[in-house]
C-alpha cells in the first residue's frame, strides 16, 4: 500500500526539516508553513487551492540566465501536497518530493540573503492562517466532547431522529487565484451590482487581461509608443493594457496589474520592481505607476502617471530611456558592454628635415623624464583584422618614404637590405626619424608588443617576422642602454 493510501500518517519531522513523502497536514497553510521554515529562501508558490499546493525553487521563475541549467530545463526542486486519499476535508498529504536542484549553485546563496525579509513575511502570514484554521476547528472538537446527557435533551432534531452535529468550518482559500465562475459578464449591468458579488463572479480577470492574452494586439502596434500622459484616454481596457505593455517593452522594463486592482472602475499598472519583494533591496521599490479610471462610456482615462524609475533599464539609466527609440533599433546590452572606450586621436608628427645630421649620441635620452610617451600608432586602434594594405602602385596615396637619418640609424644595427625593409615598415607606422626610434627605449616591452600587434592588424602585415621589441633589443645591445 502506498504512503498516500495508508491510514497511518508518516512520522512528522521537526519544524526545521522539509516535509517527507506521505506526511499529512491539517491544511494547506500548515504544509506551506513548514516548507517555508525549512527552505530558508523565498520559494515560488504556484497557483493552487484549499486542497493542493506546489512549492518550487524560486530560480524557476527568474530569467533564463540564472533559472535554467545547461540543458535549458527549469529547476527540478519541488514539494507538493494534495487532498487525494485523505480523510478530512482540508487535510493534505505530501505526494511529490524532489530535493535536487538543477539551477546554478552559486546563485542560490545570494538570492537567499536577498529574500530573507520576504520569507519572514510569508512565514508570518502562514502562521496567522494556521492559527485561524485552529480556531475554526475548535467548535467541532468541543461538540464532539459534549456528554451524552446534553445530546439527549428534547429538541426538534432528536424528535425527527436527526443527530445534532457542529457546523463544519468553511474551507479557507489556499492562496491561489481560482475563479468560481467563468461565465461572461455584462459590465454595464455589473456597475449597478454590489462589489462583493462582482468579485465573487470573478470578472476582473476578463476586464484586466494578462499580457499573454494581448500578444496579437501588442504585435499590431507599429512605431514608437509615446510617453503616457495624464488625461490620455483608451477605448477599452484591452487597448489600455496593450499600450502599456508595448510602451514598457520598447523602454526595456516590464509592467503588471497591481494588487489593488480589485475595483472594476479603477486599475493600477505598475513596474515589475514595484513588488514588495524589492522593498529591502537597493534602490528599493520602483515608483513607476499608471492609474486609470473607467468613464461612463466604458472608456479608460489615465489619472496618475509616474515615469521616473529608480533602477537601471537594460544597462542604461531610466531617465535617458523614458521616451527613446525601441531597444531593437539601438545596440544590444552585450554590444554596449564590449564596445571599447573612445581614445583621443593623436596629431601626426612633423615631417623630418633631410638636412638634419644624424646623431648617434643617446645621452640626450637621459635628460628626458622616464615617462611612457604615447606612440603615434595608438591614436585610433582598430578592433578586428583589417583588409590587406594596398601597394603603393595601386593606391592613390603612396606610403611615406623613410628619412635618410632613419635609414642610416638602422644601417648601423642591421644589414643594408634588412635596414631598408624595417625603415619602410617603421615609416608606415609614423616612426620616420632616428629620434622617434630612440624613443622606443623608454617603453616597456609589453607595451611595445601591444603596439606591434596593432600595427599588424592595421596594415595587414601578418607575414612580418620581426617586431618592435626586436628593434628595441638591438638598440639596447648596440648602445648599452638598460
Amino acid at each position: 500500500m502506498s504512503p498516500l493510501q495508508s491510514p497511518e500518517p508518516a512520522p512528522a519531522p521537526a519544524d526545521d526539516q522539509l516535509p517527507a513523502l506521505g506526511q499529512r497536514f491539517s491544511s494547506v497553510s500548515s504544509f506551506k508553513l513548514q516548507t517555508y521554515r525549512a527552505l530558508g529562501a523565498s520559494p515560488s508558490t504556484f497557483g493552487g487551492s484549499s486542497k493542493r499546493a506546489l512549492v518550487r525553487c524560486r530560480l524557476t521563475t527568474l530569467s533564463t540566465e540564472y533559472a535554467l541549467n545547461q540543458k535549458g530545463a527549469n529547476c527540478t526542486w519541488l514539494v507538493s501536497a494534495n487532498n487525494r486519499g485523505c480523510d478530512g476535508e482540508l487535510e493534505v498529504a505530501v505526494d511529490r518530493v524532489c530535493l535536487v536542484h538543477t539551477c546554478p549553485e552559486t546563485c542560490r546563496p545570494a538570492y537567499a540573503v536577498e529574500d530573507l525579509p520576504d520569507l519572514e513575511r510569508k512565514i508570518s502570514k502562514m502562521e496567522d492562517r494556521v492559527r485561524a484554521d485552529e480556531e475554526n476547528a475548535r467548535p467541532v472538537a468541543r461538540a464532539a466532547d459534549e456528554p451524552a446527557a446534553a445530546s439527549a435533551a428534547p429538541s426538534s432534531s432528536t424528535a425527527t431522529g436527526a443527530a445534532r452535529t457542529a457546523p463544519a468550518p468553511a474551507p479557507r482559500r489556499g492562496g491561489g487565484r481560482k475563479l468560481r465562475r467563468k461565465a461572461p459578464v455584462n459590465y454595464k449591468v455589473a456597475d449597478r451590482l454590489d462589489l462583493g458579488e462582482l468579485l465573487a463572479d470573478g470578472p476582473s480577470k476578463e476586464l484586466y487581461p494578462p499580457a499573454n492574452k494581448l500578444k496579437d494586439q501588442i504585435s499590431q502596434i507599429n512605431g514608437i509608443v509615446r510617453k503616457p500622459a495624464r488625461g490620455q484616454t483608451f477605448t477599452s481596457s484591452s487597448v489600455l493594457f496593450a499600450t502599456m505593455h508595448a510602451y514598457a517593452q520598447q523602454n526595456n522594463f516590464h509592467v503588471y496589474r497591481g494588487t489593488q486592482a480589485n475595483n472594476l472602475d479603477r486599475v493600477s499598472i505598475v513596474c515589475r520592481r514595484w513588488h514588495p519583494r524589492f522593498e529591502d533591496s537597493r534602490p528599493g521599490r520602483c515608483p513607476v505607476q499608471f492609474d486609470a479610471e473607467r468613464d461612463d462610456d466604458d472608456s479608460w482615462r489615465l489619472v496618475n502617471v509616474k515615469l521616473e524609475h529608480t533602477h537601471d533599464l537594460d544597462g542604461a539609466r531610466a531617465a535617458s530611456t523614458a521616451d527613446s527609440v525601441p531597444a531593437s533599433q539601438g545596440p544590444s546590452k552585450r554590444a554596449r558592454h564590449e564596445a571599447p572606450s573612445p581614445q583621443p586621436r593623436q596629431k601626426p608628427l612633423a615631417a623630418p628635415d633631410p638636412s638634419t645630421p644624424v646623431s648617434r649620441d643617446t645621452s640626450a635620452l637621459a635628460d628626458k623624464p622616464h615617462a611612457h610617451p604615447t606612440p603615434p600608432w595608438t591614436g585610433a586602434a582598430p578592433h578586428g583584422p583589417a583588409p590587406p594594405r594596398a601597394s603603393s602602385s595601386s593606391s592613390s596615396a603612396p606610403s611615406p618614404a623613410p628619412s635618410a637619418d632613419l635609414l642610416a640609424f638602422l644601417s648601423a644595427l642591421y644589414s643594408p637590405a634588412v635596414a631598408a625593409d624595417r625603415s619602410s615598415a617603421l615609416a608606415r607606422a609614423g616612426i620616420s626619424t632616428a629620434k622617434h626610434v630612440a624613443l622606443l627605449l623608454d617603453l616597456e616591452p609589453s607595451v611595445l608588443q601591444v603596439a606591434d600587434d596593432e600595427m599588424r592588424l592595421r596594415d595587414g602585415d601578418f607575414g612580418r617576422t620581426w617586431s618592435l621589441v626586436d628593434v628595441q633589443q638591438a638598440m639596447r645591445e648596440a648602445y648599452g642602454a638598460k
